[in-house]
């Protein structure tokens, strides 16, 4: 047996389901309030990415009630990220009209989804940072090969036996040398001995 509408187009079209849905199954008061949502600033995408943007946009236009293209294009670009929104606005071929819901969508989504492959590929090709060489203790040359170097070290400058006294002796000395004379005082002493036994000439 038949259902008793059977042969009858209960609902003109898709509008007149979802406000007869919305009827049937929303709250009396969700539509101010979906309403009062679109007209804040709440919705907007802030740091979320468009999908889920999207998601509740659509949800907040179907509890709203909005059925003008032109409005849900200007609430949906209103809350969009404002450098996808430029970038959809400004797009030289394809770019979807003002009364074209759908085509924002998906453009927002396409650029979107641009933005994040490339963060990626961005972050991947960086260099890693340089790592600071580590010089071993091994490499250091022993104290009695800085003794002798000290030692042999020639003069940089010629002196008077009358100007020793008064001239300290100035030597080629490798850095690791005075890295020794700093932090050995033994070294130290060796060197001033040096010094003396100079000045003795």
């Amino acid at each position: 047996m038949l259902p008793a509408n059977a042969g009858v187009n209960y609902f003109v079209d898709w509008d007149d389901f979802q406000a007869s849905f919305r009827k049937e199954f929303f709250p009396l008061h969700a539509e101010a309030v979906a309403t009062n949502v679109l007209e804040g600033t709440t919705y907007f995408q802030g740091t979320r990415n468009v999908d889920n943007y999207l998601d509740e946009f659509r949800d907040l236009v179907s509890a709203s009630g909005y059925t003008s293209p032109k409005t849900i294009v200007v609430k949906f670009r209103r809350g969009l990220d404002v450098e996808i929104g430029d970038a959809i606005a400004t797009m030289a071929t394809g770019r979807p009209d003002d009364f074209d819901p759908e085509g924002w969508f998906e453009a927002a989504v396409r650029i979107d989804q641009a933005h994040a492959t490339n963060a990626a590929f961005q972050a991947s090709v960086q260099p890693a940072p340089a790592v600071p060489e580590v010089v071993s203790m091994e490499k250091l040359p022993t104290h009695e090969e800085v003794v002798e170097e000290v030692l042999t070290a020639p003069v940089l400058r010629t002196v008077t036996q009358a100007q020793l006294p008064h001239a300290p002796l100035v030597f080629r000395m490798h850095p690791h040398a005075l890295f020794h004379l700093h932090s050995h005082s033994h070294l130290r002493k060796t060197a001033l001995r040096v010094n003396s036994l100079s000045k003795a000439l």
